[in-house]
């Protein structure tokens, strides 16, 4: 029989990375068109077109992950604006750091893991940076 955590994750690689993630490494949440490099771990978590979304994921991963704060790419405060107000509200209490797309997509090589979602809003990447938890 497969027990079950009530209200917490339950995929097995992504509880793993929580369990591994060290203060500064990086948990990204990314959407389906994200290049993701050799080198940090890959979880492919899309479904189909926008199941999951990024947002989803990373609303699970912070009711288990120490986190730090938050990165976003710059580009979706002018390109993803709605989207962009919904990720400020889902990572309210972090503070919050913008990369330009580039730089961040320079970052993932140095990743603890890379979660892609089958979200296609653009820009839609989030960073949680590991944090400790006293």
């Amino acid at each position: 029989m497969r027990r079950v955590r009530p209200g917490g994750l339950l995929h097995p690689e992504l509880l793993r990375a929580v369990a591994r993630a060290g203060h500064g490494e990086w948990v990204v949440v990314a959407d389906h068109g994200l290049p993701i490099p050799r080198g940090p771990q890959r979880v492919e978590l899309g479904v189909r077109d926008g199941l999951p979304t990024v947002l989803e994921v990373v609303r699970a991963l912070l009711e288990e992950l120490a986190t730090d704060h938050a990165i976003l790419a710059a580009e979706s405060r002018t390109s993803s604006t709605a989207w962009h107000e919904d990720a400020l509200r889902s990572l309210i209490g972090l503070r919050v750091e913008y990369l330009d797309h580039e730089r961040l997509k320079h970052g993932l090589k140095d990743s603890l893991i890379v979660v892609r979602t089958g979200d296609r809003t653009p820009y839609a990447n989030v960073v949680l940076v590991g944090g400790v938890d006293f």
